[in-house]
């Protein structure tokens, strides 16, 4: 038999109206009185009928709402294995409950054109009042998205079918920043270390404009280049330690610091370092890029590297995401979102390269 709120309000020992304030969050509601009402919502097993609450909530308008968005991630994401999202997801999560929104469903791409069945389900404006992409182009389902669902915010990336709000990451300014920092501190024979293309150009952009000179001995960012037969490896620690070890092997002059683009190559360019018998950063410095591993933090030295406020990324996505559920005739907007230098201690300064 159904838990009514009625039932619940008689166990409490409150009115309705009580019982209503506390299943809304209402701070107006007495700590003890609040904890009382929780023990009897427990105690009785009680569940708030969300289609009632839907109504209430928009009551008085035309529009009906779900309380609930959607993320979609891009194809191959590891939710077990990539740390760079992961606070990110946990600040959607944590701004949502704020909201008193849910996230209903957070699925890769290939999941859902995969599941014709599934997408059918999640892609449903009566499920989901927005969503939020996350690196990809929803190649495959984009056309279904862009039918059903108004509300989309992307991060990473703008979507190229269709004029949505977006949220992507000031890479350019974080790169120059970083190589400017180790300028700063005197170094002018300066490595790139790590599979990222895109970053190395705006490594060489940072050269160039400090007057600094580039040792293309210095600079490996392709990891096919040290992969075994015919197994290309990634951004990751053996592609980081694999090509610090060929800059170091081939230098005819060791580079006095080390620019590393994504973490998880960075480890391994330290490990490469410390194993040929270079002291960080006594002999070699390392700035690092994201900071989204822990670990990097505590290890010795600790990484000086370029970061973001992830969990602040992820609040802001929400936020924006709801101004376009609450606004929708508000114009599209581009957000770029800052690196900001963290100083460990894996650089130091030099008198001379």
């Amino acid at each position: 038999m159904k838990i009514t709120i009625t039932e619940v309000a008689k166990d409490a020992d409150v009115s309705l109206g009580t019982v209503s304030n506390v299943l809304h969050n209402n701070p107006c509601v007495n700590s003890a009185i609040r904890e009382k009402v929780l023990g009897s919502i427990k105690k009785l097993g009680f569940v708030p009928n969300e289609s009632a609450q839907r109504l209430k909530k928009n009551a008085g308008t035309s529009i009906t709402r779900t309380r609930a968005i959607g993320i979609i991630v891009y194809a191959g994401f590891n939710r077990y294995k990539e740390p760079d999202y992961a606070d990110i997801i946990e600040g959607i999560h944590v701004e949502l409950t704020k909201q008193d929104y849910i996230l209903l469903f957070y699925n890769k791409l290939e999941e859902l054109v995969l599941n014709p069945v599934l997408c059918n389900k999640l892609i449903n404006s009566e499920k989901i009042d927005g969503l939020i992409t996350i690196s990809s182009q929803l190649e495959g389902i984009e056309g279904q998205v862009k039918t059903k669902i108004k509300n989309i915010i992307s991060l990473g990336e703008p979507l190229g079918f269709g004029p949505y709000d977006y949220v992507v990451f000031d890479v350019r300014k974080g790169v120059l920043d970083a190589v400017g920092y180790l300028s700063g501190l005197g170094h002018k024979r300066i490595a790139f270390v790590g599979n990222e293309l895109g970053k190395l150009a705006f490594f060489r952009e940072a050269m160039n404009s400090l007057g600094l000179p580039i040792d293309e001995k210095l600079v490996e960012a392709d990891c096919s280049v040290v992969a075994e037969g015919n197994v290309k490896i990634s951004e990751n620690f053996e592609c980081g330690k694999a090509l610090m070890s060929r800059v170091l092997d081939r230098a005819d002059k060791i580079p006095t610091a080390v620019f590393s683009p994504n973490d998880l190559a960075t480890a391994g360019v330290i490990q490469a370092i410390k194993e040929k018998g270079f002291r960080i950063p006594d002999d070699i410095s390392v700035i690092g890029f994201g900071d989204s591993m822990e670990i990097l933090a505590e290890m010795d030295p600790p990484l000086t590297t370029m970061a973001l406020d992830r969990q602040g990324v992820g609040a802001l996505v929400v936020r924006k995401l709801l101004e376009r559920i609450n606004n929708p005739e508000t114009i599209t907007s581009k957000t770029s979102v800052p690196f900001h230098l963290i100083v460990r201690g894996s650089c130091k300064g030099i008198k001379e390269s």
